[in-house]
Formats: C-alpha cells, sequence, structure tokens
C-alpha cells in the first residue's frame, strides 16, 4: 500500500489541537483526568486565578527551565517547545470555553470522556509521528534520560506515579477532596499507551509524516 505524504508541521499542529480538546472533554466529563494533565487541572482549582490552560503551559515551561540548568545546555528546540507549551495551552482553553454549556447527565459524561480518550489516542500518535520538535514535557523526559543515562521507562513511570501523589495530596489538602483522580485517570494508565501505539501504527500505515521544512525535522533526530 503506497502511504500518501503528510506534512510534520500539519500533523503536529493537529495534534495540539486534538490533544487540547480531549483534555477539555476530560475536565468536562469529571471522571478523573490523564497523569499529564493532573497537576495543572488541581491547580486551577486550588488557585482559580489562573486558568486551566494557563498553569498547563506554566509547568511545562518550569520543566524546560529546570531541564537547562540540569544539563546546562539550550537549543532552538527547547525555544520552540516554549512556545508549542504556550500555543497548547491557549488552546486548552479555546476549547473548554467552547463546550462549558454542554449538558453534563451521567450519559454525556461517559461520551466527554470517550472523546477525550479517542482524542488523546490520536493526538499522541500525530504528535510522535511528526517528526517535530515536541512538548516540554516529552522533551524534559527524553532529555533527563539520556543526560543522566536512567531508563526512560521506569523515569516516566516514576514521574506519573509522583505526579499522581503530589495532585492527590494537594487536592485533597487544599478542597477536600481528589480533584481530578477517577476511574477515568485508572483507565488512562492502564490502556492509553495501547491505543496511541494502535493509532499511531494506523496513521503511519497510511501516511508518510515529513517536514516540509527539514531544519525543523532536523532539531528531533536525537538518539533516545
Amino acid at each position: 500500500m503506497r502511504r500518501r505524504p503528510f506534512y510534520g508541521e500539519l500533523a503536529l499542529l493537529m495534534g495540539l489541537a486534538i490533544n487540547a480538546c480531549a483534555v477539555a472533554f476530560f475536565a468536562k466529563s469529571d471522571l478523573g483526568m490523564s497523569t499529564l494533565a493532573l497537576a495543572s487541572y488541581v491547580l486551577n482549582g486550588v488557585f482559580p486565578r489562573f486558568s486551566y490552560g494557563t498553569w498547563n503551559y506554566l509547568i511545562q515551561c518550569s520543566m524546560m527551565i529546570v531541564l537547562v540548568l540540569l544539563i546546562r545546555k539550550i537549543n532552538l528546540g527547547f525555544i520552540l517547545s516554549f512556545g508549542l507549551a504556550i500555543l497548547y495551552g491557549l488552546l486548552i482553553d479555546l476549547f473548554a470555553s467552547m463546550i462549558v454549556t454542554l449538558p453534563t447527565s451521567p450519559m454525556a459524561r461517559g461520551i466527554y470522556y470517550l472523546l477525550g480518550y479517542c482524542g488523546l489516542s490520536v493526538g499522541t500518535a500525530l504528535l510522535i509521528l511528526c517528526e517535530m520538535p515536541i512538548l516540554p514535557f516529552d522533551t524534559f523526559m527524553k532529555e533527563i534520560s539520556v543526560h543522566f543515562k536512567i531508563p526512560y521507562k521506569g523515569l516516566r513511570t516514576s514521574f506519573d506515579l509522583s505526579t499522581i501523589a503530589v495532585s492527590a495530596l494537594l487536592g485533597y489538602w487544599r478542597l477536600g477532596s481528589f480533584v481530578g483522580i477517577g476511574i477515568g485517570t485508572l483507565l488512562n494508565a492502564l490502556f492509553i499507551g495501547m491505543s496511541v501505539s494502535y493509532a499511531a501504527r494506523r496513521l503511519d500505515g497510511s501516511f508518510r509524516f515529513a517536514p516540509r521544512f527539514e531544519k525543523l525535522g532536523e532539531l528531533t533526530r536525537r538518539r533516545y
């Protein structure tokens, strides 16, 4: 089967938009956030002066600052990751405002969760395949893994568990409940990886992803 060309820049923008929409639907469902979105969701509840999307890019940009301080190096890919984090946060707020008036019946909440789950699977697959600079969280994980020679899988698992634990404690301490943690969080932790892999295989079988501007693609060509 001949694969059709697909610009990496378009895949990047589509992946960011789809993931932002998925996160907004997770929040609307109130059945549990994904691990990566949990901390900003809880912080928005504790300190609502900043929007959920704002907290998301503040956290991700802070991770990039910590990364630069730890490895004592910065490159253009890091700078682009800052910009992507801000765009992603703005998109989250945009989609959240668009669906704020939707009904919240039990059936509707289930549908919102499914939309979020499917969207996150496809959006993440696009970000994996786009061969473009990535969001700060992924850059942070990969660079720390390489620089300190820590297995990526173990680092990611430890980070996810720490995020859930800190978010749970902060939410219970300040809000009296485990905000953002529910059955959806568990389902995401157990199955989202398989869903992303499936979506990536299907997309990769149909499209050939490559950046239109080659120098942007070169920023991601590192050995991890």
